[in-house]
C-alpha cells in the first residue's frame, strides 16, 4: 500500500472504498472518485426538491449523487447513466451494497446524454457532476488525478462546457412538464456567467434560464440550478 501511494496512486483506489455523506461506496480505477464538495450539490438538491419522485443522474460514476439523494429521500427513484460501462456497473454494485437497488438503476450509454432516448421516462430533476475542467487546467492536474482517473469524467473540452451544454440541450426532452423542471450542475467557478450568457444569447429557444448559482464548502462558485420554463422540446 505504501509503494502504491508513493507511486501517486489515489488513497481511495488503494483502500477500495470511500465515504460519501452517510454512505460507504466502492471505488475502482478509473471511475471518478467522489469529492467532498459534491456533497454540497446533494444537500442543495435534496433541500430544493424533497418531494421529487424521479431523478436522472448524468455521468453517475460510482453512483454517489443518486444514491445519496435516495438515502435522504425515501420516496424517490433515480436512474444513473454514464459513458463508461465500468462506471455504470460500479454504480449498480454500490446501489446493492447500500440497499438501494430497488429504487436505483444504472446504464452505460454510448454517446452520453446526447444520444440517450428513454422510451417512456421523464424526470422531475436532472442532476450532474459532468466533466467540467477546461483543457488548459486539466493539463496542470496532479498525477493522482490525471494519471489515474478517467479523463472523460474530468475534462470538459477547451472551455470545460462541452458536456454541460449537452446536458442542457437534452433537458427539455428528459424533464417532466408537471415537475420542478430543474437541472442541477456542478461546474467550474468560471462557468455560471458563461452558462447564463449561453442560454440567454445562443440558445433562447431552449426556454431555459440560470435560476441561481451557489458556493461549495471551499468558497468557490460551484453549483448551478437551471430551470426549464416548459413548452420547448
Amino acid at each position: 500500500m505504501c509503494a502504491r501511494r508513493l507511486a501517486r496512486e489515489p488513497v481511495q483506489y488503494i483502500l477500495g472504498d470511500w465515504d460519501f455523506m452517510d454512505l460507504t461506496l466502492e471505488v475502482r480505477p478509473p471511475v471518478l472518485i467522489p469529492r467532498p464538495e459534491t456533497e454540497g450539490l446533494v444537500e442543495l438538491v435534496a433541500q430544493a426538491h424533497g418531494d421529487a419522485a424521479a431523478f436522472l443522474d448524468v455521468g453517475c460514476g460510482t453512483g454517489a449523487i443518486g444514491l445519496a439523494l435516495l438515502s435522504r429521500l425515501p420516496a424517490a427513484r433515480c436512474v444513473g447513466i454514464d459513458v463508461s460501462a465500468s462506471a455504470a456497473a460500479l454504480a449498480a454494485r454500490n446501489a446493492e451494497l447500500c440497499g438501494l437497488d430497488d429504487r436505483y438503476s444504472a446504464a452505460a450509454v454510448d454517446g452520453g446524454v446526447a444520444a440517450w432516448r428513454p422510451s417512456d421516462q421523464r424526470f422531475d430533476v436532472v442532476v450532474s457532476n459532468p466533466p467540467y475542467i477546461p483543457r488548459a487546467d486539466y493539463e496542470q492536474l496532479e498525477p493522482e488525478v490525471a494519471g489515474h482517473e478517467d479523463e472523460r469524467a474530468l475534462c470538459g473540452g477547451d472551455d470545460g462546457l462541452d458536456v454541460v451544454r449537452e446536458v442542457l440541450l437534452a433537458a427539455p426532452r428528459l424533464l417532466r412538464q408537471g415537475g420542478p423542471r430543474a437541472v442541477w450542475l456542478e461546474v467550474d467557478p468560471s462557468h455560471p456567467p458563461l452558462i447564463e450568457a449561453w442560454l440567454r444569447d445562443a440558445r433562447p429557444d431552449l426556454g431555459m434560464e440560470l435560476a441561481r448559482a451557489e458556493w461549495d464548502v471551499f468558497g468557490r462558485l460551484r453549483f448551478c440550478e437551471v430551470r426549464w420554463r416548459g413548452g420547448v422540446e
